[in-house]
C-alpha cells in the first residue's frame, strides 16, 4: 500500500509540475507598405509632414508647413488649374509604395510617379515627371520619422 501511495504521489507531482504554456501569438508580417506604415508620420524641414494610412480611399496625408492636412486617394480624379488630375496606386509591397498622378489639359498630358522606400527611420521619396515620353531627372526628398502618430497631427 505504501508503494502504491508513493507511486500515485509521484505521478501527481510529475503531471502537476508541467505548466501548460500558452501558445505564442504569431503576428504576421505586413503584406503591404500601407499596412506596415499605417498611421506613421515623417517630417521634412522644407516641405512639412507626410504620413500613410492603410486605406486606399485616403492613403497619403500631407501636413504642409502652412495650411491644413489633406489626403489623396487611389482612383481619385480632381479638376483644377484647367485640367484633370488622376491618381492611382501602382505598387504597394512592404518595401516600396508607388503612385502616379496623371495631369491632362486637352490632348496634352504629363505624369508624376512617386516612389517611397524606408530605411533606418528615413523615408525616401523619389519623384519623376514625364511629359510626352520625356522624363526629367528624379527629384529625391528625404523625410525623418517623427514621434507620434499621423492621427496626432491630422484628425
Amino acid at each position: 500500500m505504501k508503494k502504491a501511495f508513493l507511486l500515485i504521489t509521484a505521478l501527481t507531482l510529475f503531471t502537476c509540475s508541467k505548466e501548460e504554456e500558452a501558445p505564442e501569438e504569431v503576428i504576421p508580417d505586413p503584406t503591404t507598405f500601407l499596412e506596415k506604415y499605417n498611421n506613421t508620420a515623417w517630417e521634412n524641414s522644407e516641405s512639412g509632414r507626410i504620413g500613410f494610412v492603410d486605406d486606399t480611399s485616403r492613403f497619403l496625408w500631407t501636413v504642409p508647413l502652412v495650411g491644413d492636412c489633406s489626403f489623396i486617394s487611389d482612383n481619385q480624379t480632381i479638376e483644377a488649374d484647367g485640367g484633370i488630375y488622376s491618381i492611382s496606386i501602382e505598387r504597394n509591397i512592404p518595401s516600396e509604395f508607388v503612385y502616379t498622378i496623371v495631369f491632362s489639359i486637352g490632348e496634352n498630358s504629363a505624369s508624376y510617379t512617386k516612389v517611397f522606400t524606408e530605411s533606418n527611420d528615413v523615408l525616401t521619396e523619389t519623384s519623376v515627371r514625364s511629359i510626352i515620353g520625356e522624363q526629367d531627372e528624379p527629384e529625391v526628398i528625404t523625410h525623418t520619422l517623427i514621434s507620434g502618430s499621423l492621427s496626432s497631427y491630422c484628425q
